[in-house]
Formats: structure tokens, C-alpha cells, sequence
């Protein structure tokens, strides 16, 4: 049965048309590993990162407005989904992904923190970015340049980078030096205009 858009605090409409608002980033070397669907994929993404954000349990309506995946179809995947070991129910009847899914995004403490200081992008490339980023050097190095970094585009007003940009191992970008005072002295340089006309002699 589908829900009704007054039957679901989620579930919207623009005029006649059905809104679907949200986006997934496939790795389809996983997706063929675990031999899913890419409708199935989709909807575990989506459990996972609403469950990293939000305490509620997810909606028929949730689940339409994010994926576009209807209620009718969802046993069915669930059931499908459960047999694989990705998806179960908790004591709260809340459906959940299991560590199978989880564990290949690295939703760890650490990259929690750096999400919460540069949460640009997204957010899945960048736990993929950044459990390639601590084979080339460790956690504290990354955490300690991402702080630099922020810093420095806090005080320089300049445009942020995704993090999945920033943690990139092939730039190593957490290393960079970067001067906010530098910056701004060549800022007031920029802004001086050239003095013009005659110059009177003394």
C-alpha cells in the first residue's frame, strides 16, 4: 500500500508531482561483490546514513522521498537483503545495516570527527578517500592539517574544499602550509589602486 502524503510527516508533493530529494554515490566493485541490486544498494546506503544522523526510525514516506523506492517493494528487498547478512531488525524494530555494510565505509569515531570540522561533499566518497588517505600516513597527521586548514579558510573567507579533495592521498593536502597573514597582505596589496596624473616635483 503506498502512503498517502497525509499519512507521513515525509512524504511530499510539489503541486501533482512527487518529490525525490536524495542522492547515492554507488561503488559498483562493492555492489558486485555482495552481488546486490543497485536498488538495493541504494536503500542500504540509506539506512546507514540516516541512522549516523538521526534517532527516529525511518518511514514508508522516508524511504520514497529519499530513494524513490515505493512501500510495496520493500519486504521483498528487505527479506532479500537480510538472507545476505546486510540488513536486520533491532529491539526497537528499527531496521538497521549490519557490519557486513558498514565496515566498507570505515564509519569510524575518527572519521566522524573530521566530517564534523569540514562537512563538505560527500559524505561516502569521503569515508572511501579517507581510509585510502591513513595508508599513507596516520590519523593524527590528517587530523592536525584538516584544523590547519579550516583555520585558515575561517579567517581568509576562501571557498572550501570537499573532503573527499582534502583527505585525496595522491595530494597529500593535509601537509600543505598555508599563512592566513600572507594571504591577507597580498589581499590589501591587490586592493591598492595606482596612483595616476602628474606627479608634482618638490
Amino acid at each position: 500500500m503506498d502512503i498517502q502524503p497525509s499519512q507521513d510527516r515525509a512524504y511530499q508533493l510539489q503541486g501533482d508531482i512527487r518529490v525525490i530529494v536524495g542522492s547515492t554515490t554507488i561503488l559498483h566493485k562493492l555492489r558486485a561483490e555482495l552481488k546486490i541490486t543497485m536498488v538495493e544498494y541504494v536503500l542500504l546506503d540509506f539506512i546507514n546514513q540516516w541512522h549516523l544522523k538521526k534517532k527516529e526510525p525511518i518511514t514508508f514516506g522516508d524511504y520514497w522521498r529519499s530513494t524513490g523506492v515505493k512501500s510495496r517493494m520493500l519486504t521483498k528487498k528487505f527479506a532479500r537483503l537480510k538472507e545476505k547478512g546486510l540488513l536486520f531488525k533491532d529491539i526497537d524494530g528499527k531496521v538497521k545495516t549490519t557490519d557486513k555494510w558498514n565496515s566498507n565505509f570505515n564509519d569510524s569515531e575518527q572519521f566522524e570527527t573530521l566530517w564534523k570540522l569540514l562537512n563538505v561533499g560527500n559524505k561516502q566518497v569521503a569515508k572511501t578517500t579517507f581510509a585510502k588517505a591513513l595508508k599513507v600516513d596516520s590519523y593524527e597527521n590528517i587530523k592536525l592539517g584538516l584544523e590547519k586548514y579550516v583555520k585558515f579558510v575561517t579567517e581568509t573567507d576562501q571557498f572550501r574544499k570537499h573532503l573527499a579533495s582534502f583527505l585525496n592521498p595522491k595530494n597529500k593536502d593535509w601537509t600543505t602550509e598555508r599563512d592566513s597573514n600572507i594571504y591577507k597582505k597580498k589581499e590589501i596589496i591587490k586592493e591598492q589602486k595606482p596612483t595616476t596624473g602628474p606627479q608634482s616635483k618638490l
